[in-house]
C-alpha cells in the first residue's frame, strides 16, 4: 500500500524511509539485566553462565545487523555510558558472592559444620549460625577482600587526587579541565541556529541558488 505512496518532498521520503533510533541506553540496560541474573543463579544453575555468554554473542550479532540495516544514523555518543557500565560489572561479582552465600548456606541443601566443629542440620538455625559453615568460610574470605579492595581505590583515587590538584595549585601548573572538556565535547547538544551564530558552520547555509554569491554576481541580484 505505502510502495504506491506519492510524496510531496524529499523531507517527507526520507522521514518515511528512515528506520527507528537507536537506543543505546536501553541495550546497555538489558545487556546488563541479561548478566546480573545469569551471575546471580550461576552457583544453583551452572549453565546460566554459558547462556548469558551466548545472550551477549548473539545479541551483539542482531545488534550490529540491525544497526547497519534498519536503525538510523545515531548521534555521535561519548565513551562515558561505557566505562560507567564496565564499572558496574565488578559489582555484579560482589553480587554473585551474596548470592551463593545465601544459596549455599540454607539448610535445605548443604547442611555442613561450622567452623568450631559443631553440625548444623537444622533450617532454623540463624543465620550467623549458618555463616559459621566451613564451606563458606573462602566465598566469605574473598567478598570481603573484594569490597575491602573497591573501597580503597575509591579513597586513595579521591586522596591523590587531592593532593595532585594541591600540588597543582602550588606549581602552577595546568589541570585536567582541557581532558574533560574533549571528554564531554560529542554530549552537547548544539541546535543549527547557535551553530551558524557561532560559525561552528561555515560557507552556505541553504541550497538555495539564489543565496550563493558567485550566483549572485552573474545574475547581477
Amino acid at each position: 500500500k505505502d510502495s504506491h505512496k506519492i510524496w510531496y518532498t524529499q523531507e517527507k521520503m526520507n522521514e518515511f524511509y528512515r528506520g527507528p533510533p537507536f537506543r543505546l541506553n536501553y541495550r546497555y540496560a538489558q545487556v546488563l539485566v541479561t548478566i546480573a541474573v545469569c551471575w546471580m543463579y550461576a552457583i544453583s544453575m551452572p549453565l546460566m553462565p554459558m547462556i548469558g555468554a551466548f545472550s551477549c554473542y548473539l545479541s551483539y550479532w542482531v545488534d550490529k545487523f540491525l544497526f547497519c540495516n534498519f536503525y538510523r544514523t545515531p548521534p555521535r555518543y561519548s565513551d562515558r555510558m561505557g566505562k560507567k557500565c564496565t564499572k558496574l560489572l565488578g559489582f555484579l561479582i560482589v553480587l554473585h558472592m551474596i548470592m551463593s552465600l545465601w544459596m549455599m548456606g540454607g539448610g535445605h541443601i548443604f547442611q555442613g559444620e561450622s567452623l568450631s566443629g559443631q553440625q548444623l542440620g537444622d533450617i532454623s538455625v540463624s543465620w550467623m549460625a549458618r555463616l559459621r559453615k566451613k564451606h563458606l568460610f573462602t566465598i566469605e574470605a574473598t567478598l570481603i577482600l573484594f569490597v575491602s579492595c573497591i573501597f580503597l581505590s575509591h579513597c586513595s583515587s579521591a586522596f591523590w587526587g587531592r593532593v595532585c590538584d594541591c600540588l597543582r595549585c602550588m606549581t602552577c601548573q595546568k589541570g585536567n579541565r582541557v581532558k574533560g572538556l574533549r571528554n564531554n565535547m560529542n554530549t552537547l547538544q548544539v541546535d543549527y541556529t547557535s551553530a551558524r551564530d557561532r560559525e561552528i558552520i561555515r560557507g552556505l547555509s541553504s541550497y538555495n541558488i539564489l543565496q550563493n554569491p558567485k550566483y549572485q554576481e552573474a545574475f547581477a541580484i
